[in-house]
Order: C-alpha cells, then structure tokens, then sequence
C-alpha cells in the first residue's frame, strides 16, 4: 500500500476493516481450535 491510499481516508478506513475482518477469522480460527483440542482430550 503507497502513501496517497493511506492519505485517502476511504481507503484508510478499508484498510483498517480488512485488518479487524482477519483479527476476527483469527480469533475465531483460536476458538475453534480450543474446542476441537478439549473434545479430542475428552475422547482420550
């Protein structure tokens, strides 16, 4: 990303969307994990 999209505000509100749209799969991508990981340990 160069300096004029960042300058754009648009942009630099999408660009800061995308980020809290990946934060969001990460976080529940982590939860999804916990919860596979307790029902594998609960098997065993």
């Amino acid at each position: 990303m160069n300096l004029k999209e960042i300058e754009n505000p648009i942009a630099e509100q999408n660009f800061r969307h995308q980020l809290e749209i990946e934060e969001s799969k990460n976080r529940q991508r982590a939860i999804a994990n916990r919860i596979v990981a307790r029902i594998k340990n609960q098997k065993l």
